[in-house]
C-alpha cells in the first residue's frame, strides 16, 4: 500500500479490505490461462521471499520487506511483470478509494469533485 496519504488504523483497514476486493474482482475476470500463470508465478515469488527471509535470520544486517521484494524483482522479467500487475492494481484501487481521495483533496484544498 502506498505511504501517502497516511491513514489512521480504521481507515487503513477499510481501504486495505476494499483494495483486496477490487484486485480479486479484476483478476477474476481474466482468462484461465492468465490466472494459472499469475498463480504459478506468484507461488515462485512467495517461495523466493520466504527463502530470503529465512536466510536473513542468520544475517546481522536486516532488510525491510520492501527491499527484499525489490531485490527479487530484479531477478527475472516474469517476476517483475507479476509484481507490476499487482502493484498497479493496488495503487489504482488505493488512490481511487473514496476515503483516500477525500484525504488527498482536503490536503490540497480541493473542495469539489471532478465527476
Amino acid at each position: 500500500m502506498p505511504d501517502y496519504p497516511s491513514l489512521n488504523e480504521e481507515h487503513f483497514k477499510e481501504v486495505m479490505l476494499d483494495t483486496n476486493d477490487f484486485i480479486k474482482e479484476q483478476l477474476s475476470s481474466t482468462p484461465f490461462h492468465v490466472n494459472l500463470g499469475l498463480t504459478f508465478i506468484g507461488f515462485i515469488f512467495l517461495c523466493l521471499i520466504l527463502t530470503i527471509k529465512s536466510v536473513q535470520i542468520f544475517k546481522k544486517e536486516k532488510h525491510s520487506d520492501g527491499s527484499i521484494i525489490l531485490s527479487i524483482i530484479a531477478l527475472n522479467k516474469y517476476l517483475s511483470s507479476f509484481a507490476r500487475v499487482y502493484r498497479t492494481l493496488i495503487v489504482l484501487a488505493f488512490y481511487e478509494h473514496p476515503v483516500v481521495s477525500r484525504i488527498v483533496n482536503s490536503q490540497h484544498g480541493v473542495t469539489g469533485t471532478s465527476d
